[in-house]
């Protein structure tokens, strides 16, 4: 007994890319209503930028368990850490899950660590605290970073020291 295809393959087609292209739509809808860029902003203060690097942020829904492998870009600037997402992955990996788009002031970060292990190799961990939902409420992050070298490690500690120096003198 012979049956006759459920679905021709032009009609399968045809609903595959409606399906892709709204998607696509409704992502840049809920990324134009959270006003947010699409791609990475430019920061003329910067002065240090790495591109296509890997990371994890705890802010995030997804916590540690989301681990975002080569789509981040890392910016620090005079008074602030920037990491976010490069776009296409900026689409479909929202802030509310994974944790970035984060802007870090340096005055916010308490410990700046590098860490190697054979699987995970060398990660440049970034604890900072954040004002939490309630008045008075402080959250404690962390960012864990694979930038490709060690100079952002280097600029980072040096700066979280120049500021524990500058506030114990006060």
């Amino acid at each position: 007994m012979n049956q006759p295809p459920l679905m021709s393959p032009g009609t399968f087609l045809a609903i595959w890319f409606a399906t892709l292209f709204g998607t696509i739509a409704v992502a840049l809808i809920v990324w134009r209503v959270e006003r947010r860029p699409l791609f990475k902003p430019r920061f003329p203060d910067r002065e240090l930028e790495e591109s296509w690097c890997s990371g994890m942020s705890t802010s995030g829904l997804m916590g540690a368990m989301g681990w975002a492998n080569n789509c981040l870009w890392i910016v620090l600037a005079r008074d602030t850490l920037h990491a976010g997402v490069h776009f296409p992955f900026s689409l479909f990996l929202p802030r509310f899950l994974i944790g970035f788009d984060v802007h870090i002031p340096v005055s916010a970060i308490r410990a700046v660590d590098k860490e190697t292990s054979f699987l995970k190799g060398t990660r440049l961990k970034v604890t900072y605290e954040r004002p939490g939902s309630l008045p008075g409420v402080v959250r404690t992050e962390r960012l864990e970073l694979r930038p490709r070298g060690d100079r952002l490690f280097e600029e980072l500690r040096a700066r979280v020291a120049e500021r524990s120096t500058t506030r114990a003198t006060r």
